[in-house]
């Protein structure tokens, strides 16, 4: 598995690893919170989320890249899938140390605290969450269990972040709010004051490529599993199409477990068969994660670390 340079000797792993089963050991207070800084050889952005329960999320952004890796924490060490860290206190914020090498950290400061947050955040809105607006757009959402909210979102493709809070029902970013509902297992936001502007957001599998650098018409590899979910039935079937950055003849086949099969031809002549799985919401190969959203009779699937790479694919 590829990794990324994090610092000038930190990694983190590209593809989203399965959970880390939370260990029992105690979570200092102090490390409980959002982290975020920047730096490395790379100069990546990080950010570190770490609940009180012990598990673990951290992000990073690299050349339009959001790479993502969960894990958990116990005591003062985070585990992940391939890496482990040891945590330490610096005044208000933390430093991370990969425990391979206790002289490769980063310090990493507590982002500011989430206004208006608290109250009873039920278990069904609890998570992260991930799809498309009314608009097209996608969006990420994670609520914590203490209510502090962060939602990403890439308008145009650019990346915008927003921090606010949960409370009695309700998401306020600055500039917007929210009322939630549960939709099965997944939510649902409409913005207050304008019905028609709304967003389904699926709940996030925690496993599965989100990011690569294939592209359409590129290597896939082959999908993980864990945390499927049964398609629905407008995108079950076989659907073909043409476009794409590598400007590709796609050939996508969805079956009704879930399971799903991309096969493209590039102007160059080479062939590529990718295999992975539908989950959430995206189809999530080894290297590339696509969003998958319905148009019309045909269906649209976008890069998820490039949605401004997508293509349309009729049955």
């Amino acid at each position: 598995m590829k990794t990324l340079k994090l610092s000038a000797m930190l990694t983190l792993p590209v593809t989203v690893a399965l959970a880390v089963p939370v260990l029992a050991g105690r979570v200092p207070p102090w490390a409980v919170g959002t982290f975020t800084g920047f730096g490395g050889s790379n100069r990546v952005q990080v950010e570190l989320v770490v609940e009180g329960n012990g598990s673990v999320t951290m992000r990073s952004w690299r050349d339009g890249q959001q790479l993502e890796s969960r894990g958990s924490m116990s005591d003062t060490r985070i585990d992940f899938s391939r890496e482990s860290y040891y945590v330490s206190r610096r005044g208000s914020g933390i430093r991370i140390t990969r425990a391979s090498n206790t002289h490769d950290s980063v310090d990493l400061r507590r982002s500011s605290t989430f206004p208006g947050g608290g109250g009873s955040v039920p278990s069904w809105a609890v998570g992260t969450f991930a799809g498309r607006n009314s608009e097209g757009i996608p969006v990420e959402l994670r609520i914590d269990a203490n209510g502090a909210a962060v939602m990403y979102s890439w308008p145009g493709g650019n990346q915008r972040r927003s921090t606010g809070s949960y409370r009695n029902g309700m998401l306020k970013f600055p500039g917007a709010s929210f009322t939630v509902s549960q939709l099965g297992a997944n939510i649902r936001l409409t913005l207050v004051g304008d019905r028609s502007r709304y967003a389904e957001l699926f709940r996030s599998a925690g496993s599965g490529g989100s990011g690569g650098s294939g592209g359409f018409g590129g290597s896939g590899g082959t999908g993980g599993s864990g945390g499927t979910r049964v398609p629905p039935s407008w995108a079950i079937g076989t659907f073909r199409g043409h476009g794409g950055s590598n400007n590709a003849d796609i050939h996508l086949e969805i079956a009704e477990d879930g399971n799903v099969v991309m096969r493209s031809w590039r102007p160059d002549g080479k062939q590529f068969e990718s295999r992975g799985r539908y989950q959430n919401g995206r189809l999530v190969f080894h290297e590339n994660s696509y969003y998958i959203a319905r148009r019309g009779s045909h269906i649209r699937i976008s890069l998820v670390s490039n949605p401004r790479d997508y293509v349309d694919l009729d049955r």
